[in-house]
């Protein structure tokens, strides 16, 4: 599947993403469950993938579907589920999708040259994954009916250069899992505060600062933006923005 058709359908559906967000948000209330969700619908994926349960194609959607949607349930986690969400918000949950993309060449790269084999055969325990009709699956494929200003601000989140295959293709269906789980389920905690920051920006608050967390592992970044102190909002990005961590940054703000 080309990634802008995969875009152009998305955002054709922007009410039914934001829909099972809700969902998702209602049923997940707190990042750790939210994040124990997603880490277990990343394996139910590989494992149907790995199985051959499922087509490439299907698993390719099935996947962008799920990050897409976790990234905005987490907004709806740091704000608030009745908010509504701006379409710069939207589009901003579709940025990681080039790098997926880029993942997926990886895999099939790693398939076609005998670096991981379909397993075949049985299994009773293949996981979970999502479950009910794809958000983008049933889109009509023609752009008549998209909104041009939401893909145009889909796109232009998106790398200004098209991301290369890497030199760390996945060797083992357990690295499939990890690095899928860094698209579906690691960010979930970055996109809370991306919506706490929204919130907060909304309800007044003029000033942030980073705060380091004490048993996490800095990398200098994170060190830099917690050396300004306090800052006018937005002047310092979320945790998982513009540090070397990303989504495994744990740093926390504090608000005035």
């Amino acid at each position: 599947m080309e990634l802008l058709t995969y875009l152009g359908q998305v955002a054709k559906r922007k009410a039914r993403f934001i829909e099972r967000a809700s969902d998702l948000a209602d049923a997940n209330p707190s990042v750790p469950q939210m994040e124990d969700e997603m880490r277990e619908r990343t394996s139910g994926l590989v494992t149907r993938l790995r199985r051959d349960k499922m087509r490439f194609t299907e698993f390719e959607r099935a996947a962008a579907d799920d990050t897409i949607t976790a990234a905005l349930a987490g907004v709806m986690l740091g704000d608030t589920r009745n908010s509504k969400l701006k379409d710069q918000t939207f589009a901003a949950a579709t940025r990681t999708m080039p790098y997926l993309w880029e993942f997926y060449r990886e895999i099939q790269w790693s398939l076609n040259n005998g670096k991981i084999e379909f397993d075949g055969g049985e299994d009773p325990n293949l996981g979970s994954a999502s479950s009910g009709r794809s958000p983008s699956k049933y889109a009509k494929l023609g752009y008549n009916s998209t909104d041009p200003e939401l893909l145009q601000d889909m796109i232009d989140v998106m790398p200004t250069r098209q991301p290369k295959i890497g030199k760390s293709r996945p060797a083992s269906w357990e690295g499939v899992e990890f690095r899928l789980g860094n698209y579906l389920a690691a960010p979930v905690y970055s996109w809370f505060n991306f919506g706490e920051m929204d919130k907060n920006r909304r309800t007044g608050f003029k000033e942030m600062r980073r705060v380091l967390d004490p048993q996490a592992k800095h990398c200098s970044d994170c060190v830099g933006w917690a050396r300004m102190e306090w800052q006018a909002l937005g002047t310092i990005p979320p945790p998982g923005e513009r540090c070397q961590c990303l989504f495994n940054c744990r740093c926390s703000i504090d608000y005035r």
